[in-house]
């Protein structure tokens, strides 16, 4: 008598059923063998053709679970690839976060690096563009708030002749003073950073 031995997996139910109709006609063919002792032609051609048909079904059986067995490999296949997709897409994403933070670090970066080209390094006073610059975004904020805004110009007279008598340290201590005295609060607002032309 055959047994039916499940493996790990599912088997479909029509597996199993070709499995007991098979295990059925071995049943039925030893029956018979042990019921008739006086066989006849007819009686073994009838025992054959059950123990072929039971043969024939478990083969089939056998097909389908070798094809269930090549459908869930497939299936655990995808899984993998399907695990490594989003492990590919969890470092993406990682990455994209470093871009993004050196991308932030670079824009700072920059800012700097332009507020400092725009600054005189002596004085500290914007450079003749970058106080340009200043000068329209500071008016365009009076007239927005409707203040009232003032803007002076100061020549450092005889410079030329201090940096030739007492020497270009001199001149630039002086220039350095008229930077500073210019940043003066007037009012509540201190005035805006002076500028150098």
């Amino acid at each position: 008598m055959a047994q039916l031995r499940l493996h790990s997996g599912t088997i479909d139910a029509e597996s199993l059923q070709r499995d007991r109709e098979a295990d059925q006609r071995d049943r039925d063919a030893e029956q018979a063998e042990a019921s008739n002792s006086n066989r006849t032609v007819s009686s073994d051609d009838e025992e054959c053709v059950t123990r072929e048909l039971a043969a024939t079904d478990r083969l089939e059986a056998f097909h389908d679970r070798a094809a269930a067995a090549q459908e869930r490999t497939a299936a655990m296949r995808d899984r993998f690839a399907s695990s490594l997709d989003r492990g590919a897409s969890a470092a993406d994403r990682t990455l994209s976060g470093v871009d993004r933070s050196e991308s932030s670090e670079d824009r700072e970066f920059a800012a700097e690096s332009l507020e400092a080209a725009a600054l005189g390094a002596l004085t500290g006073a914007y450079l003749r563009g970058a106080g340009m610059r200043e000068l329209e975004r500071d008016l365009s904020r009076t007239r927005r708030a409707e203040q009232a805004f003032a803007v002076a110009f100061v020549d450092v007279d005889k410079l030329k002749e201090i940096n030739d008598s007492e020497g270009h340290l001199a001149g630039d201590r002086l220039l350095c003073e008229v930077a500073a005295f210019s940043s003066i609060t007037v009012g509540h607002r201190a005035s805006a950073p002076s500028s150098a032309w």
